[in-house]
């Protein structure tokens, strides 16, 4: 399969200085100027929101208090409302966004980080990265960052990565991108970067250093170290620099004590450059520029660097290919017997609170600043691996080799991914768990889906007459008589036929729960990681078609698979044990065994597919069970995360209790609204599966229902449309509670597994 193409822009814009909000609607303007001209690749500049803080290098310390008050007031939080809003610009736009700000946290009213984010198409964020250290001057405002940030983010687009200004410099930070699978690097930079007092201004009254010389030359420097990076790592590469218009050299400037000297200062400095670079490190021609001011294309360029416009480029991924042949430095042209590279991607965090829990759970305050329940047991491996970058995560003990994206991805969400069996085991044991707690009900249930026991329903209804129209005094009355319709049949199967009758066809439904829920689970789990790698490349926080997609196919091999055991389970539920000596009336079979041999000797191995095209109309009630039970964790998730985000909160037993009863609230509701809505499948596939009738004059098999849309039409026109809801409530009083009991069984499991769903 071929890599992707795709049109880049790169804006070179002046900030509205300090001013987050003006900065803000620029940027977006920006955003919806980029995707008029088809970018799917939008890249702003080093700290673009609010500014870049050059007044650290121009004046003494002393003289920049003023200016790191309005830099705290005006940084971002990542959460905030500004990122909120540009977010929003990448889902109307369907457009990744690279974006460089200056960060605020909620634990600090001091503490800023230089940060570049990547924001997905769907405008979540796939990568937060804080400057893993601040270069020179830049120490006087940001602190330094951690490695929780080195990631690379996957799109449909390509693999992005991205390090800010000095950070191109660092071998090793570039390396641990390049050992991801690299294919588009961002490096982003300030619009000036002042290190020398430049010649014409040394001497004057208001500086008293006498240094001269040249500047640092941003442009060659800049250009050398993201070249370098291109060809190494055979990836292209995007320089995305700010600039300074004449109008915020000014806001600046009259911030100082010397307002026209500063500006005189700002404007003698070099501007950076915004350019696009090959995987040989060659700067990319072909591109074209918009002038922001007119909103019109200007003539073909391969850079900008004086004037504010936005810069494209096409790019074709499939040129990173052929330099991998040559030298390939994260794969044949490394020896990892030799060098090992470990990176720790633990977001780095002020305190952790310990709630003396024998696990050693605590709680710490991530980058957006809420807490995240962690095990302070899982200190992280090191390990000599077979790959060019061991990624490793204090939060999960893990150590995932870091060519391996799919796998360095897994680690890098909330927890570590259940492992296939794991899925199998649980989904057993909780299919186990729940037929063995319902099994009375599911009894009653089959026994009222099936037309052997219209009778006694209907003598029960001529004793307790509904009104032919509900109203809203005779819902109450209508449910109450249902409930005390369930609880009479299931007295009435005690005192005829005993206490075991209540659990007949456990066997076969133990046989057939167990498998079948191993395979669902197991088929659901992993289909969902399969289908998120190839549907959701950007990591995307639970994307509803995945897991449609994954629950169909589940429920179409699992019905494939056990529709003989249903079959068998279906028919010794249906047998009746009275003391009548009536074949008719009394058992046609001895047990699950007879039952096979019986079935296959009248209707041929077909008897046991039965009911297997109702089954897979039945899939449309699991896949809907599935879809509403992950949005409903996910919700659930939400409101925890919220409610750990308060300083000092702790975890306690009531949460893990809350959080439990959560889950089994939430499997319960998916399961009753998927039911209640694909109910007369359940009865029509009955109705196929049940045993056909053997008159006895004649031995002749008579099959009543034939098929799918047959078994529709007969059941609506002997029993009216109330037939295809026949025995619903005890169906809801045995499938509801069964379904909170399986899935919680499950998520407790995995969890005992070490792992998460």
């Amino acid at each position: 399969m071929a890599l992707p193409s795709l049109r880049a822009a790169t804006c070179h814009i002046s900030p509205h200085i300090l001013s987050a909000a003006r900065t803000t609607h620029k940027t977006i303007q920006c955003i919806n100027i980029a995707a008029r001209q088809a970018a799917n690749l939008v890249v702003f500049p080093e700290a673009s929101i609010p500014a870049f803080p050059l007044w650290s290098s121009l004046l003494p310390p002393t003289h920049t208090h003023h200016f790191f008050r309005r830099m705290v007031q005006e940084s971002v939080y990542v959460d905030g409302e500004e990122i909120s809003a540009i977010r929003q610009a990448a889902r109307d736009n369907h457009v990744v966004i690279s974006l460089g700000v200056s960060e605020k946290v909620r634990y600090s009213a001091g503490t800023l980080f230089n940060t570049n984010i990547i924001i997905g198409e769907d405008g979540e964020i796939l990568v937060h990265h804080r400057k893993l250290m601040p270069t020179f001057f830049e120490k006087l405002t940001w602190a330094p960052g951690d490695g929780y940030g080195l990631r690379v983010a996957q799109t449909r687009y390509g693999q992005i990565g991205a390090l800010i200004c000095g950070e191109n410099t660092n071998p090793l930070a570039r390396y641990t991108l390049m050992a991801q699978g690299e294919q588009i690097h961002i490096s982003t930079w300030p619009a000036i970067w002042p290190t020398r007092v430049m010649v014409e201004n040394a001497g004057n009254q208001d500086n008293t250093v006498s240094t001269t010389g040249r500047n640092y030359d941003n442009i060659a420097a800049n250009h050398t170290r993201a070249a370098a990076h291109c060809f190494e790592a055979k990836c292209f590469g995007i320089m995305s620099a700010g600039y300074l218009d004449d109008a915020a050299m000014a806001d600046i400037a009259a911030m100082t004590e010397t307002p026209e000297d500063m500006h005189k200062k700002l404007a003698s400095y070099p501007q950076g450059a915004s350019q696009f670079l090959d995987p040989t490190g060659k700067i990319v021609q072909g591109g074209f520029a918009m002038d922001l001011t007119q909103d019109q294309r200007l003539d073909a360029q391969n850079m900008v660097t004086n004037r504010e416009a936005i810069l494209f480029a096409d790019l074709d991924l499939n040129e990173c290919i052929e330099g991998k042949q040559y030298h390939d430095v994260v794969g044949g042209y490394q020896r990892f017997d030799v060098f090992s590279l470990q990176v720790n991607r633990q977001r780095h965090e002020p305190v952790h609170f310990h709630d003396g829990n024998e696990n050693g759970s605590s709680l710490r305050s991530n980058s957006l600043g809420n807490d995240e329940q962690k095990s302070s047991g899982g200190k992280g491996t090191s390990t000599r691996g077979e790959g060019p970058l061991i990624l490793e995560t204090k939060e999960t003990g893990q150590v995932v080799p870091g060519g391996q994206n799919d796998q360095a991805t897994a680690v890098t969400k909330d927890g570590p991914k259940a492992k296939p069996w794991a899925h199998f085991v649980a989904g057993g044991i909780g299919g186990m768990a729940a037929a063995t707690l319902t099994s009375p009900l599911d009894v009653l249930k089959t026994r009222l889906q099936s037309d052997f026991y219209q009778a006694q329903l209907r003598t029960l209804h001529a004793q307790h007459p509904l009104p032919h129209k509900l109203t809203f005094t005779s819902v109450p009355r209508a449910a109450f008589f249902h409930i005390a319709e369930t609880v009479q049949i299931l007295r009435s199967i005690y005192q005829h036929e005993g206490f075991r009758a209540l659990f007949r066809g456990l066997g076969a439904n133990l046989i057939g729960v167990v498998p079948a829920r191993s395979i669902n689970f197991y088929v659901y789990g992993n289909g969902k990681r399969i289908l998120n790698n190839y549907l959701n490349p950007e990591g995307r926080e639970n994307v509803w078609t995945v897991h449609l997609l994954a629950a169909a196919t589940a429920g179409i091999a699992t019905g494939t698979a056990t529709n003989p055991i249903w079959v068998v389970k279906t028919r010794l539920q249906l047998d009746k044990n009275t003391a009548s000596h009536d074949p008719l009336k009394g058992r046609q079979y001895k047990n699950s065994w007879d039952c096979i041999k019986q079935t296959v000797r009248h209707e041929g191995i077909r008897g046991l597919y039965r009911g297997l095209s109702a089954s897979y109309l039945g899939v449309t009630e699991s896949t809907l069970q599935w879809v509403l039970y992950e949005r409903m964790k996910l919700s659930l998730a939400r409101r925890e995360a919220k409610r750990l985000s308060h300083a000092g909160y702790q975890r306690t037993m009531l949460d893990d209790a809350e959080e439990f009863g959560g889950k089994f609230c939430a499997a319960a509701g998916a399961k009753l609204f998927a039911a209640v809505i694909t109910y007369p499948h359940e009865v029509v596939r009955t109705r196929l599966r049940q045993a056909p009738t053997i008159t006895t004059e004649t031995g002749k098999v008579t099959i009543k229902y034939t098929g799918l849309i047959q078994c529709f039409r007969l059941v609506a026109k002997e029993e009216g449309l109330a037939g295809l809801y026949g025995g619903m409530t005890p169906h809801l009083l045995r499938a509801v509670p069964a379904a909170a009991v399986m899935m919680s069984t499950y998520e407790i499991f995995l969890r005992l597994f070490g792992t998460t769903s």
